[in-house]
């Protein structure tokens, strides 16, 4: 449900192609009563929500959502994680961040930065990381290529990764190994 509310908001959000693709987007929310569990605050399965709708408002930001449904682009998600710091309770105002973490030729990843408001100021409640495939009819597309297709002229350098998301892509690395040696056929001597 968050995902949709989320969704629903970026499409009413302003779009400036002036602002800088590495800079993060942010969306300001509420913590609604259905997107928590019964301990009373957002539910560990809405921040993934949370992340996939971050992505659409950063298209949405950046003018190219519209390109994205036009060219029939997809971005397909080959891994997700998510570090979890404080809640977020029921009713509370808090903010999503989506910025882009890393690419290259194949791969496009995002960082997710959920904050709340405490009478203090901001505390991260979670921040999290995706990495994906922008495809087209099935295949993948090279992100720097997509995101020139879909604004003419956009020429990005991709940002020095941070150190816990470099640990966490190499986490990802270890596990689609062991995914991929327990998928071989076994052989028989």
């Amino acid at each position: 449900m968050l995902e949709l509310v989320l969704i629903a908001k970026s499409a009413f959000m302003r779009t400036d192609e002036a602002v800088n693709p590495l800079d993060p987007v942010r969306v300001e929310l509420v913590a609604w009563p259905w997107h928590c569990d019964a301990l009373g605050h957002v539910n560990n399965a809405e921040y993934l929500h949370m992340m996939s709708a971050g992505r659409y408002a950063w298209l949405t930001r950046l003018g190219l959502l519209k390109q994205a449904i036009r060219q029939r682009y997809a971005f397909v998600v080959a891994g997700a994680g998510i570090t979890y710091r404080r809640q977020i309770p029921r009713m509370t105002r808090f903010a999503i961040e989506t910025r882009i973490a890393s690419f290259d030729e194949r791969w496009l990843s995002f960082e997710y930065t959920m904050v709340r408001r405490d009478t203090d100021g901001e505390r991260v409640a979670a921040r999290g990381f995706s990495r994906g495939q922008i495809q087209h009819k099935r295949r993948p597309v090279d992100p720097q290529v997509a995101l020139e297709r879909m604004r003419p002229g956009l020429r990005l350098r991709s940002p020095e990764p941070s150190q816990d998301f470099r640990l966490w892509l190499d986490s990802q690395t270890a596990a689609v190994d062991h995914i991929r040696q327990r998928d071989e056929p076994t052989r028989q001597a």
